[in-house]
C-alpha cells in the first residue's frame, strides 16, 4: 500500500466516496465522521456522531451536496457546501432508519431497510418517507442505487434469501425483477455505467463467492470463487474492469471483471474489512480500504490494474 491514512479510534464502521469533490467519508466508532481530501489524505473536516455507542452508518450524495448519517431514531443530513456544521437537517425514522443507507444519483432520496422487510425511500428534499418496497422475505442487508437514475431499474436489495431484487424506478406497487443469485447478499455494487458496454452488478455474501451480473440482460455473467468466509465490501473500479472484494478476515482480492481471473490478494488489516472505494483519476486510480481494527489503507495503482 501507498500510505495509512491517521487513523480513527476504534473500528472504522462505513466509508463512502464523492468522486465530484475528491473526498471519502468515513465513520467510526470514536464517534466521528471525517471527510478525507483524496489528493492530500488530509482530514478536511470531522463532525460529531450522536450515537450512543459509536456506531454509524452513513451514505453519501455523489452530487458532493449532502451526507446522511445514522443518529437516534432519525437520520442526520449534514450540507457539505457548508462552511460549519450549523445547519442541519433531520429524518424522523423511529425505526425505520437503519442502515445500510444508500443515496440515489441525483441526490433527491435515500434508501434504507426497514425491520418490517420493507425498503423505505426517503425524500430528502421534504424529509419524509416517500413510499416503500416490500422486500418479501426479512430485512434486507444489502442495497445498492443504479448509476443511472433514469434507467429501468432504479434500486438493487439482498439478503439472505438468495435473491437479488432489482425496483423499478418510482414504481413501489410493481413487483421487482429477481435474480436468483445462488449465494446470499451481504453486499452489492454497480459497475460504473459506460456506452457499449454491459450494466454490471456484483453479489456476494456468507460463502465468498462473487457473482457479477448483467442486469439489463437478467445474466449472470460469472460466478467467482472467492474466500472461504464472508465477503464484508466490493467495489468496481472506474472503468468497471476490475471488481474488489473485501472479507471478514481483513484479505482483499481483486479479479478481472471481464473475465473473473484473479489479478491479486493483498494483505494488511487484521481486522474484517469494512469498506472499500476506488477514487482518483481513472488514469491512475487508488484502492482504499477501511478495517474494523480501525486502519485504512491506500493501495497503489500498479497493483490493482488487471494486465492489457
Amino acid at each position: 500500500f501507498v500510505r495509512t491514512p491517521a487513523e480513527h479510534t476504534g473500528q472504522i464502521v462505513a466509508i463512502a466516496p464523492i468522486h465530484s469533490r475528491d473526498l471519502l467519508v468515513t465513520s467510526g466508532q470514536d464517534k466521528t465522521i471525517r471527510l478525507w481530501d483524496t489528493n492530500t489524505w488530509k482530514v478536511t473536516r470531522v463532525l460529531t456522531s450522536e450515537r450512543a455507542y459509536g456506531s454509524c452508518g452513513l451514505a453519501a450524495d455523489p452530487a458532493g451536496e449532502a451526507l446522511a448519517v445514522e443518529g437516534y431514531r432519525k437520520i442526520v443530513l449534514h450540507g457539505l457546501s457548508l462552511s460549519d456544521d450549523r445547519l442541519v437537517r433531520d429524518i424522523a425514522t423511529g425505526d425505520m432508519g437503519r442502515p445500510p443507507y444508500a443515496i440515489s444519483p441525483d441526490g433527491r432520496f435515500l434508501a434504507c431497510p426497514a425491520d418490517d422487510a420493507t425498503i423505505c425511500i426517503w425524500n430528502l428534499q421534504r424529509r419524509e418517507l416517500a413510499y416503500r418496497f416490500p422486500h418479501y422475505h426479512r430485512r434486507a442487508d444489502a442495497l445498492a442505487f443504479a448509476p443511472n437514475p433514469h434507467g429501468p431499474f432504479t434500486l438493487a436489495t439482498g439478503g439472505a434469501d438468495e435473491v437479488v431484487r432489482l425496483w423499478p424506478a418510482g414504481k413501489a406497487d410493481e413487483r421487482p425483477v429477481e435474480l436468483h443469485s445462488a449465494t446470499n447478499a451481504t453486499c452489492l455494487a454497480f459497475g460504473p455505467q459506460q456506452a457499449g458496454r454491459a450494466h454490471l452488478l456484483a453479489v456476494a455474501g456468507f460463502r465468498g463467492r462473487v457473482c457479477i451480473w448483467d442486469v439489463r440482460r437478467r445474466r449472470l455473467l460469472r460466478s467467482i470463487p472467492g474466500p472461504r468466509c464472508t465477503v464484508s465490501a466490493l467495489a468496481f473500479s472506474h472503468d468497471a474492469r476490475t471488481v474488489a472484494a473485501g472479507d471478514v478476515h481483513g484479505q482483499l482480492r481483486l479479479w478481472d471483471a471481464r473475465t473473473g481471473r484473479g489479478i491479486v490478494r493483498l494483505t494488511g488489516h487484521t481486522g474484517g474489512v469494512t469498506g472499500l472505494a476506488f477514487v482518483g483519476p481513472a488514469e491512475a486510480p487508488l484502492l482504499v480500504s477501511a478495517a474494523s481494527d480501525g486502519t485504512m489503507l491506500v493501495w497503489d495503482p500498479r497493483l490493482i490494474h488487471p494486465p492489457p
